[in-house]
C-alpha cells in the first residue's frame, strides 16, 4: 500500500542534504553507497532487449528498449548490493516499493550508450528477443575489498548466461534461421491475437507442449526465459523439466511479411494435478509477459490460452483438436476439471475475475438462470 509522504521527514531530509552540486563525484562522497551502506540492485541492473529486426551485430544494435527488474532479493539481499559505488539516491521523500516498481517497469532506453546511466555500479544483461540468449556485463567506479562478487553472483543464478561479448554474438549467429525454436517443435497454436491489438503489428501465437517430452530446443529456450522470473515474479523457483506434469505457453509474435523475424513476447507454465477420480485440475503457476510486450495483451492473452486448453480437454481431446492426436509432447490422457492458480498476486486476480466474468456473460445456462434470479427479485 502507498503511503503518504511525511513532510517532517522531508524537511529532515532537505536540511541534511549538502550545498552545491555533487553530481561528479567519483567517491562514495554523497552516493547512495555512503547513505544507506550499498546500492539498490534494482536501479542498477539494466536490461536491454535487442531489436529482433537487428540482431546479431557484433555492435548489439539496436536496442529496442531497456527495463530494470522489480525484484532481485533472491540473489541480493533486500534488493542490496553491498560495498559498491552507485546511482544517486533522489533526495527528499523516499519512494515507496510501488513508485520504485513504476518506475522501474516504465524506464526505457534506446542504446546500449556507457554514458546513458550515472556512473558507478552498472550491471548490463543483454537479450535476445527471439532466443533469450543473455549477455552480462559487469563495471563499476569504486569496489569495497572482500564485498559480494556481482558478475559470480549473477553467473550463479542465471545458468547458461555469457558473459563474453564475442561468445554471446557468436551463439545468436550460430542459431537457426528465425532465432527461435521451429514453430512445430513449441507445439500446435491454442490461440491467437493481433499484437497489441493492432493487426498491422503481427499475430501472437500461443502454442502449447508438454515440457517433458519436448524437443531439447524448446527446453533450452524455457531455461533461458526462466532465468528471468526471479527478477519479474516476487519468490519465483524453477521448475523440473523432466517433470511430466509440466506444460509450457510460448507466446510468439509473428510479424506481418517484410517485418522482422519471430521473437518470444512471454510464456506461462501449467501444473497437471490429479483430481478425483481421473480427471485433471489445470493449475496456472507462473505467467510471464516479457517487458518488451508488457502492456500488449501477451499476459491475458496467456491466460485466455490455459482456459481454451481446458475447454478443448474437457473430453479428454489433446490441445489444438485432432490436428494435435500424433504430438505425444502435447497429448494428455485425462479430461480437465477446472483451472486453478497457485498463490495468484493481486494482478494476476484482477485479471482473472476478468477473464472468468467475461466467460460467465458468454455462458448460456448461467446467463438464463441469472436473468431468472433477477426475474424472481423484481
Amino acid at each position: 500500500m502507498a503511503t503518504e509522504p511525511d513532510p517532517k521527514r522531508a524537511r529532515r531530509d532537505a536540511a541534511d542534504a549538502p550545498s552545491g552540486d555533487d553530481s561528479s563525484s567519483g567517491s562514495p562522497s554523497g552516493s547512495e553507497a555512503s547513505e544507506e551502506g550499498g546500492v539498490d540492485a534494482r536501479e542498477v541492473i539494466a536490461l536491454h532487449f535487442l531489436d529482433p529486426a537487428g540482431e546479431g551485430t557484433q555492435s548489439l544494435q539496436p536496442v529496442a528498449s531497456t527495463s530494470h527488474p522489480l525484484y532481485t532479493h533472491q540473489i541480493f539481499e533486500d534488493d542490496r548490493i553491498e560495498g559498491y559505488e552507485g546511482k544517486k539516491r533522489e533526495r527528499g521523500r523516499a519512494r515507496t516499493f510501488y513508485e520504485r516498481a513504476e518506475t522501474h517497469r516504465r524506464a526505457a532506453f534506446s542504446t546500449l550508450s556507457l554514458h546513458s546511466i550515472p556512473p558507478g555500479l552498472r550491471i548490463d544483461l543483454t537479450l535476445s528477443q527471439a532466443s533469450y540468449h543473455a549477455l552480462l556485463e559487469v563495471a563499476w567506479t569504486a569496489r569495497v575489498p572482500g564485498s559480494v562478487d556481482v558478475r559470480a553472483a549473477l553467473v550463479d543464478a542465471l545458468p547458461g548466461v555469457f558473459t563474453d561479448r564475442a561468445a554471446f554474438t557468436a551463439a545468436l549467429a550460430a542459431r537457426p534461421a528465425g532465432g527461435a525454436p521451429p514453430a512445430a517443435d513449441l507445439g500446435p497454436v491454442v490461440s491467437s491475437f493481433p499484437y497489441g491489438g493492432d493487426e498491422k503489428a503481427g499475430t501472437v501465437d500461443v502454442q502449447a507442449c508438454m515440457l517433458a517430452g519436448a524437443p531439447e530446443a524448446v527446453k533450452a529456450l524455457h531455461a533461458r526465459i526462466q532465468n528471468l522470473l526471479t527478477f519479474f515474479i516476487d519468490g519465483a523457483s524453477d521448475i523440473d523439466q523432466a517433470d511430466p506434469a509440466w506444460e509450457l505457453l510460448t507466446a510468439v509474435v509473428r510479424p506481418p511479411a517484410g517485418g522482422p523475424p519471430p521473437f518470444v513476447a512471454g510464456m506461462a507454465t501449467l501444473n497437471h494435478m490429479w483430481g478425483y477420480p481421473a480427471v485433471t485440475r489445470l493449475r496456472v503457476c507462473q505467467v510471464l509477459a516479457l517487458p518488451p510486450a508488457q502492456g500488449k495483451g501477451v499476459g491475458e492473452g496467456l491466460v485466455r490460452a490455459a482456459y481454451a486448453l481446458a475447454d478443448a480437454r474437457r473430453e479428454g481431446e489433446p490441445a489444438g483438436g485432432a490436428a494435435a492426436s500424433a504430438s505425444a509432447s502435447t497429448t494428455h490422457p485425462r479430461p480437465v476439471l477446472d483451472v486453478t492458480y497457485e498463490d495468484p498476486t493481486d494482478e494476476m486476480q484482477v485479471l482473472r475475475e476478468k477473464v472468468e466474468a467475461e466467460r460467465a456473460a458468454g455462458c448460456a445456462w448461467l446467463a438464463a438462470a441469472a436473468d431468472a434470479a433477477a426475474a424472481r427479485v423484481a
